[in-house]
C-alpha cells in the first residue's frame, strides 16, 4: 500500500497505550512492526507487543 494523501486521512487510532504518566520522548517499532518500545519523561521504559495490543514489559531507568 503506497501511504498516499487519501490513504493517510483515512487511518484512524487502533490502540492507545497510557502506561507513561509523562511526556513520551522516545519511540522505535521493532523492523517488522510486532514490537514498540517507548521511553519518557518518567523514567519508563516500556515494551509493547504491536500484534496483541498488549504492554509486555515496564522497565524503570532512573536517568544518571
Amino acid at each position: 500500500m503506497k501511504l498516499v494523501d487519501n490513504v493517510i486521512r483515512s487511518m484512524r487510532v487502533g490502540k492507545v497505550f497510557r502506561e507513561n504518566s509523562d511526556g513520551v520522548n522516545n519511540l522505535h517499532f521493532s523492523s517488522d512492526g510486532s514490537w514498540l518500545i517507548s521511553s519518557a519523561d518518567d523514567d519508563q521504559i516500556v515494551i509493547y507487543d504491536c500484534e496483541k495490543g498488549v504492554t509486555r514489559r515496564n522497565l524503570n531507568s532512573k536517568k544518571y
